[in-house]
């Protein structure tokens, strides 16, 4: 049995909050990520290197650039269906 949005419920926005949305989303992935790689000390070495920072950059954005981790999309569908589903609520 398959659980998801069938098409006739599928969130509906519009195509300029979709890729505002779905820019927003990508850029949290990258700072989560470098968050994420700041702590778990990537490019440091004894603490002595003051390029950790950098490196921390460099690879969080090569991994944004070649798609990221999934992470984006899935907030983005998430936030699209909650403010479908908002606005419906404030109709009422």
């Amino acid at each position: 049995m398959k659980i998801g949005p069938t098409a006739s419920h599928a969130p509906q926005i519009s195509a300029k909050e979709d890729a505002e949305l779905a820019r927003i989303c990508k850029e949290f992935e990258g700072v989560f990520l470098r968050q994420l790689l700041t702590v778990a000390k990537v490019g440091e070495q004894g603490g002595q290197s003051g390029y950790g920072p950098m490196i921390v950059d460099s690879l969080a954005t090569s991994v944004g650039d070649a798609g990221g981790l999934g992470l984006a999309d899935k907030i983005r569908e998430a936030l699209a269906g909650a403010q479908t589903t908002t606005a419906k609520d404030s109709s009422k």
